[in-house]
């Protein structure tokens, strides 16, 4: 399963970067974004420690 840690990496970065972004537009969409991507990278950051 460590093929899935620099995805995780690169989960967390855009999730960085959609933050930012939303914090400089506030618009109903990019807070879906957000949302999404947090709950994203939270399953696979989850799954990743499971079967490590």
């Amino acid at each position: 399963m460590k093929v899935i840690a620099p995805t995780l990496e690169k989960l967390s970065t855009e999730f960085v970067k959609t933050k930012k972004y939303y914090h400089l537009n506030k618009i109903g969409e990019l807070q879906y974004t957000e949302t999404r991507y947090y709950l994203f990278s939270w399953l696979i950051y989850t799954f990743w420690y499971r079967n490590a």
